[in-house]
């Protein structure tokens, strides 16, 4: 029995094109001072897009920094970027996405204050409710495009790219507001 490769033409994938694209995620999170519940976190990418080509290309990276609402648990941009780009023949040229920060509250209980100002005892009841509220990180959309050609794109979760396509659907300046699936009731 003889083993073969399947070779396929280039013809056969309609998308082809000599741009590629890699992106690197970086990601920082701080918890507030002096309330611990506060958390800022700061994202930014680096986008290394690649020109397989002999011919140099014009291309434009836009970016989308997903969120997830934690009150509601809808799908929120925290931000959106776009930058132009030169990309020398076979070369790769670093497209740096500014840094946002997104700012959210983890749910939890104030302490009541003991007597006369002195920290609750082990047996002290919890205080106030506080709800989670904010968004937090949680994806990010890569597109690049060569004039209106789609030619490059990444997804990080690939669940990011139907958030695109509904921003996309969205009037403009409208939000995204998908809504998370609710969870089976037992």
């Amino acid at each position: 029995m003889v083993a073969g490769f399947f070779l396929t033409s280039p013809a056969i994938h309609a998308d082809m094109s000599a741009i590629s694209i890699r992106v690197d995620p970086s990601s920082k999170s701080e918890p507030g001072k002096p309330d611990r519940y506060v958390i800022t976190q700061t994202h930014s990418l680096k986008v290394y897009v690649t020109n397989a080509s002999k011919d140099a290309a014009e291309v434009k990276v836009k970016s989308i920094l997903f969120g997830r609402d934690l009150k509601d648990h809808n799908i929120d941009k925290i931000n959106e970027a776009e930058k132009e780009a030169q990309v020398k023949p076979l070369a790769t040229e670093t497209v740096e996405i500014p840094a946002a920060t997104s700012t959210y509250t983890e749910e939890h209980y104030e302490m009541a204050a003991g007597a006369a100002g002195k920290a609750p005892g082990k047996n002290a009841k919890p205080g106030k409710k506080v709800e989670a509220s904010g968004s937090r990180f949680v994806g990010y959309a890569v597109q690049v495009y060569q004039g209106e050609k789609l030619v490059a794109e990444t997804y990080e979760p690939a669940s990011m790219k139907d958030e695109v396509s509904k921003a996309a659907a969205a009037p403009k300046g409208g939000d995204i507001k998908a809504q998370a699936p609710k969870a089976a009731k037992k």
